[in-house]
């Protein structure tokens, strides 16, 4: 949602971005990188409204209108930014099993043997990542299984958060509400806060240059100690 009001704002349309949350991705960034990003935001010329929940969107006169609480919003456009729901009616009818999503192991198998899913439709481990790292991982799961056998596995694990808008960049993974906190920066458009629980890396947020994300998010998944986080800043 946020990455479309980035290139709309871009191309001199009006932007209002009405968020639920009293603050702005909640479980991307904690509170700190969050005020940042929502100033960030602001700064583009987005009105922001956190907090604010959407009562009803309806045609009028030839326009939208978007009715918040003590507020009523004309539009042209209005973009909904709520989650993702996989289609599934072809698994269905194909006979495959399906909850959420259509539902696969480890290889990225079907209850069909001879059919594989993987990216947004598939349910793995009882869970769905709408996400472009786990799709890709994923992705080369079913690929090589479905020429070669079942030889190679789809590791579940916390998926990084990635996002380029507003002139910056963001890359997340983990709790970032609890912990000590080691923080660096190389000014206030560029750091990166890690998160730990009794000495175990628990949690990355970086913002501005986001080089190193992949490295920590390989060190939480091994559960580093802090002074081998450091070696790797």
């Amino acid at each position: 949602g946020l990455e479309a009001a980035h290139h709309l704002n871009s191309g001199g349309r009006k932007i209002t971005v009405v968020e639920l949350m009293p603050r702005i991705l909640p479980r991307q960034l904690d509170e700190p990188v969050s005020t940042w990003f929502a100033d960030r935001i602001r700064a583009a010329g987005v009105d922001l409204r956190l907090g604010t929940q959407v009562k009803e969107v309806r045609g009028q006169d030839g326009h939208l209108v978007v009715s918040t609480p003590g507020e009523e919003l004309e539009a042209d456009l209005v973009l909904f930014s709520i989650g993702v729901r996989p289609r599934t009616e072809l698994a269905r009818q194909a006979g495959l099993t399906v909850n959420r999503g259509v539902v696969v192991d480890a290889y990225m198998q079907t209850s069909d043997p001879a059919v594989f899913a993987c990216g947004d439709v598939a349910e793995v481990g009882g869970m769905i990542w709408p996400l472009w790292m786990p799709a890709m991982r994923m992705g080369q799961v079913a690929g090589h299984n479905a020429v070669s056998g079942r030889e190679t596995t789809y590791v579940l694990t916390v998926p990084p958060a990635a996002l380029a808008a507003f002139s910056t960049r963001i890359f997340s993974v983990g709790q970032l509400e609890k912990g000590e906190v080691l923080e660096r920066k190389a000014d206030a458009d560029n750091g990166l806060r890690c998160y730990f629980e009794e000495g175990v890396l628990t949690g990355v947020l970086l913002w501005g240059d986001t080089a190193k994300g992949l490295s920590l998010s390989k060190a939480m998944e091994s559960k580093a100690d802090r002074a081998t986080v450091e070696a790797l800043l």
